[in-house]
């Protein structure tokens, strides 16, 4: 029976050596030593994990809440990429859909037939997502920024305009000719 067990994870096992050989590209790394190897080895492994369980995660549970594994960041940098609205919606999308949005990133189709995206696609697609959550938290900071900003031009017209008000309220002098 535990043998059973054993080869009835063997297509979970094979994926994730297909994205550790494929995605992360384990055989191109040139490292001379051993030590270096082993611990680019043990980040590609983790990389590697995180998505054959995002696989996983999208056929076992995918009403749930997208952020069980994405961040809020990452979430919300998705929805608005995907749907080309400035502002997220409060709350985060399912798994399901963010999962089909990131693996869109990736070149999934999402057509009836195609059924649930992939690890490559993932793996693409995640790359992708990186890049425009960067963006998106560079977006939000420079908005952080602006509304400093805005905040201090208008501390300054206040200050002007009771200086002004001030001016006014005082009877002015008489020159001498």
């Amino acid at each position: 029976m535990e043998k059973i067990q054993w080869y009835a994870q063997r297509w979970n096992i094979e994926v994730f050596h297909r994205t550790l050989k494929s995605g992360c590209r384990i055989e191109d790394r040139r490292l001379g030593e051993a030590s270096s190897l082993a611990a680019c080895l043990a980040i590609d492994r983790v990389v590697a994990w995180r998505i054959c369980h995002l696989v996983r995660l999208a056929r076992e549970v995918p009403q749930a809440d997208a952020s069980v594994y994405f961040a809020e960041d990452e979430w919300k940098a998705l929805v608005v990429y995907g749907t080309k609205n400035r502002e997220p919606p409060a709350n985060a999308p399912t798994l399901r859909e963010a999962i089909r949005r990131v693996a869109k990133l990736g070149g999934f189709r999402g057509r009836k037939s195609d059924g649930e995206p992939g690890a490559g696609a993932l793996w693409i697609g995640l790359r992708r997502l990186d890049g425009i959550t960067t963006g998106w938290r560079i977006r939000q900071r420079r908005d952080e920024q602006s509304l400093e900003r805005i905040a201090q031009l208008q501390r300054r017209v206040d200050e002007s305009t009771e200086a002004n008000e001030r001016l006014r309220a005082q009877p002015a002098p008489i020159l001498p000719y």
